[in-house]
């Protein structure tokens, strides 16, 4: 599959909050764009998952029913 080659996306940020998100990207050896990024491409892969599956829910409940019991 062939990728799009990259586009341009222009956000206006307060101050603080674009140096809060250079020392994040900095803080984990990424650049603020490889960061947002990243934050993006999981943000949109959510948006495709849709609503979870109310059986799959009730499976991992089960499963931990012990453990969740003990946390009350």
């Amino acid at each position: 599959m062939a990728h799009d080659p990259p586009a341009f996306l222009w956000v206006r940020l307060p101050g603080a909050t674009r140096d809060r998100l250079k020392a994040a990207a900095a803080a984990r050896g990424e650049t603020v764009q490889g960061l947002v990024s990243n934050l993006v491409e999981r943000f949109l892969a959510e948006e495709r998952r849709g609503p979870p599956d109310l059986a799959a829910i009730l499976r991992t409940l089960r499963s931990h029913g012990a453990a969740l019991k003990l946390r009350g």
